[in-house]
């Protein structure tokens, strides 16, 4: 964030700890993809003995100016699109030096590089929710609901969903294609918004579906030890295809949280 600008010195005052939280991770992802291009074009200019600035002039440069991110141009391109080319948009003659003769041997070798990256390019997702309910179904009915959330699920995309402490809970999903992901936990919420409402009980987003960063990975595993629960009081919620298999239980409750929701419904009786 610019916290303010000396015209006449030439300064500008930046802070990176006030940065909005979800103007973050964007960038970073925005960051990483440039990153990921960058280091293409300069394994592709040494092993053809040429310079690295004169290949991003040619190529990621363009394609940066014309669709923003190189990198989902080449995401597109690799995905088959017969709609879009982006050596439409390169020109291996200008600016610069001209490596025409080249040309066909560096578009295999970056499209060898580039489906190598986005293969390798795995998300983890996200989000968490405060779901609860004091009316007479009382736990029953945040069961019930949570299990709606797991109809979101596609192939290749499994919504989990995890106690974190009573009653925030986390889902999330490991996906190639990041938008998809975002989607399916989207919709995850809005079947448990809609199914815990129906019985009365309350829903919030607490964070909406991003990339899960290293440090709440570890974050969520030292909450899950810190409480002493045992191994079997620590599992995630099933999906609802192992439900038949087996009794759905409530995830990581703990004793007391689990005698306080007892507590609710005996009351209400």
């Amino acid at each position: 964030m610019v916290m303010s600008v000396d015209e006449e010195k030439g300064y500008i005052n930046l802070s990176k700890k006030r940065v909005e939280a979800e103007d973050i991770p964007p960038k970073q992802e925005q960051f990483a993809n440039a990153k990921a291009v960058h280091g293409i074009m300069q394994h592709v200019s040494a092993t053809h003995g040429l310079d690295v600035e004169d290949l991003c002039e040619k190529v990621s440069w363009p394609l940066n100016t014309k669709h923003k991110s190189a990198f989902l141009a080449f995401k597109r391109h690799m995905d088959g699109d017969e709609d879009f080319n982006i050596w439409e948009d390169v020109d291996f003659s200008k600016p610069g030096k001209d490596i025409s003769h080249l040309g066909e041997q560096i578009k295999t070798d970056i499209e060898m590089h580039m489906k190598r990256r986005l293969v390798a390019s795995t998300w983890r997702l996200m989000a968490k929710c405060e779901v609860s309910c004091h009316a007479y179904e009382g736990i029953d009915a945040i069961k019930d609901s949570l299990q709606e959330g797991f109809k979101a699920s596609k192939d290749g995309l499994e919504v989990n969903i995890k106690l974190i402490a009573h009653p925030v809970f986390a889902l999330t999903c490991m996906c190639q294609d990041k938008q998809l992901g975002v989607n399916v936990l989207t919709a995850a919420l809005d079947l448990i918004k809609v199914a815990i409402e129906s019985k009365k009980g309350v829903f919030s987003i607490i964070s909406q579906p991003n990339v899960q960063k290293k440090e709440e990975e570890k974050g969520d595993d030292e909450d899950s030890d810190s409480d002493g629960d045992s191994d079997e009081d620590k599992k995630s919620y099933k999906s609802q295809s192992d439900a038949e298999e087996q009794d759905v239980g409530m995830g990581d409750l703990d004793e007391e949280a689990m005698k306080a929701l007892e507590k609710i419904k005996v009351d209400d009786d």
